[in-house]
């Protein structure tokens, strides 16, 4: 779970910002906790109260307590340097003050899908380490621990995940979920989508995984996993 406060005293502007988190949560099953704040008192004493905070959208053109202020109290009276703050401002100059603050990223008003979204991706990219996979099923959200996941499958228009412990069906297609996961997992055919690290064995036209389920390889990845099986038995002798 990803903790995001939004903070902007104009309350449309952060509606706006809200509806794009949740949009990117919804197409990506990335859990976010988020709070809203219209003003730098609120989000300080939400702060101070030892509410967690990981990624901050912070206007600085607030109203009695600038973001720049709010920046300053966090980093210097707090001793907070963990919450990554993402300003936001309608106008340019503001960088030389802002360095001292750590800003995490700058986002200039108006605000787009984008940059938001990018600002998502690389705060992911930069501060999660992948040890779940995360998924919907109708109004179900399910978390599988990445070291039980067997494989994906594609079966018709469902995918079928195996784990250690079962199975289940959902809907997303297997280059979504692959983004999602890390390195890997591998697809050895277009239908499928493993977790190298369960292989037992590899064929010239299939591979076994730890359950014994055989999977077919095609011949363009068959060479991409035998690379992969040296590397790891050169890393481990």
């Amino acid at each position: 779970m990803i903790n995001i406060a939004i903070c902007d005293d104009n309350n449309s502007i952060c509606t706006h910002i809200e509806k794009i988190i949740l949009e990117y949560e919804k197409r990506t099953s990335i859990p976010f906790d988020i709070s809203v704040f219209y003003s730098g008192e609120a989000l300080v004493n939400h702060i101070k109260n030892d509410h967690h905070i990981d990624l901050l959208f912070l206007d600085i053109e607030l109203g009695t307590m600038s973001g720049i202020e709010v920046g300053g109290i966090l980093r210097d009276k707090l001793d907070n340097h963990l919450i990554k703050i993402v300003f936001i401002t309608a106008a340019t100059g503001y960088e030389p003050q802002l360095f001292d603050l750590q800003p995490f990223n700058f986002i200039k008003k108006p605000i787009f899908a984008p940059k938001v979204n990018k600002c998502l991706d690389l705060y992911i990219k930069l501060n999660m380490e992948i040890t779940y996979f995360v998924y919907k099923k109708d109004y179900t959200v399910t978390k599988i621990p990445v070291n039980e996941i067997l494989y994906f499958e594609k079966d018709g228009k469902k995918i079928c995940v195996k784990t250690t412990k079962g199975a289940d069906y959902f809907n997303e297609s297997l280059s979504s979920i692959q983004k999602k996961l890390p390195e890997t997992f591998v697809k050895p055919h277009g239908s499928f989508l493993i977790n190298f690290e369960k292989i037992i064995s590899l064929q010239p036209d299939n591979l076994t995984m730890v359950d014994n389920t055989t999977i077919p390889v095609s011949r363009r990845q068959l060479q991409i996993l035998r690379q992969m099986l040296l590397h790891t038995e050169r890393n481990s002798s």
